[in-house]
């Protein structure tokens, strides 16, 4: 089930971060707004790797129709990523992230589809995400995410959920918030009038506050 906060608008450029499903927690999906520093939309359901690449294209589709932008897909590529990645590639997504090479002078995007966390990224991701909440830039609206990140401890100096908890939205979120940084505003790229977006963006009348898949 899609849970959403607030309807898109026209010409909004959306991140749509993933964490897909490793052992026994849930896949999660947050559409994050370039525009207004805000999560929309959340997914959280016990669903396999593969089937979320379908969900994300589902939001996708979704967000294009609502915003004339195609939103940036920001699954990360471990935990099952792969699947969901691959997923996305053979239903032809027309904008899938690619993870730059960090920690290097030469930042460039390398070959690898998707977000990677690693000993470089995760530190960093969780550091700008914290900081982003302290600022009050980041704007979470779901009760769910913040319940996560309540639970999310140092325990032997590694950040995680502590014993029994999940952190699948807050992967999702740390995930969403370097797409906001890294990732180019689409709709500043564009440069055009609002009256495009209008007048190329198909009709969808269905905007419920929750829907179900």
């Amino acid at each position: 089930m899609f849970k959403i906060y607030r309807e898109p608008e026209l010409g909004e450029h959306f991140i749509v971060s993933a964490d897909p499903a490793a052992g026994w927690d849930k896949c999660a999906m947050g559409a994050k707004s370039k525009t207004h520093a805000d999560t929309a939309i959340v997914y959280n359901e016990k669903i396999d790797a593969t089937q979320l690449g379908y969900e994300i294209y589902k939001l996708c589709m979704y967000l294009h129709k609502k915003t004339g932008i195609w939103p940036t897909a920001m699954p990360e590529r471990q935990g099952g990523g792969l699947a969901t990645i691959q997923i996305l590639l053979s239903l032809n997504y027309p904008d899938i992230f690619r993870m730059p090479q960090m920690g290097k002078v030469d930042t460039s995007q390398t070959e690898n589809y998707g977000w990677v966390t690693n000993q470089l990224s995760r530190p960093k991701g969780l550091s700008d995400l914290k900081l982003s909440l302290y600022q009050g830039v980041n704007k979470i609206y779901d009760l769910e995410t913040l319940q996560q990140m309540s639970d999310f401890q140092i325990i032997n100096g590694k950040p995680q959920a502590r014993g029994g908890k999940h952190d699948d939205l807050v992967i999702m979120e740390m995930i969403g918030w370097q797409g906001w940084l890294m990732v180019p505003n689409k709709a500043i790229e564009l440069q055009r009038p609002p009256d495009w977006f209008k007048n190329n963006t198909q009709n969808w009348n269905h905007s419920p506050k929750r829907w179900k898949k």
